[in-house]
């Protein structure tokens, strides 16, 4: 998976896509299984080492670019999937 922070990234398994609504959130990207997970505990031990190292690459390449980086997952709500926001925190 590729680190720009300005472009859409799929993956066989993951899909890594810029959040163009979070306007206060530089750089914000959602990275997310394909398939829907509903639960971090369902996830298997592969995907969720794909899963991983995609968001810490993502991390560090908005570190790199705005000096600091927050992470968080979310599940259910609006959308009842399991996705990581990487984002750079507002100024």
């Amino acid at each position: 998976m590729a680190t720009e922070t300005n472009s859409e990234t799929d993956t066989e398994r993951l899909r890594k896509r810029k959040n163009e609504a979070a306007r206060l959130a530089p750089g914000h990207l959602i990275i997310e299984p394909i398939e829907s997970v509903e639960s971090l505990l369902a996830l298997e031990d592969e995907l969720l080492a794909e899963l991983m190292a995609a968001v810490k690459r993502a991390a560090q390449e908005i570190v790199r670019v705005h000096g600091a980086c927050r992470v968080h997952t979310d599940l259910g709500g609006h959308n009842n999937r399991l996705r990581w926001h990487v984002y750079a925190p507002p100024s």
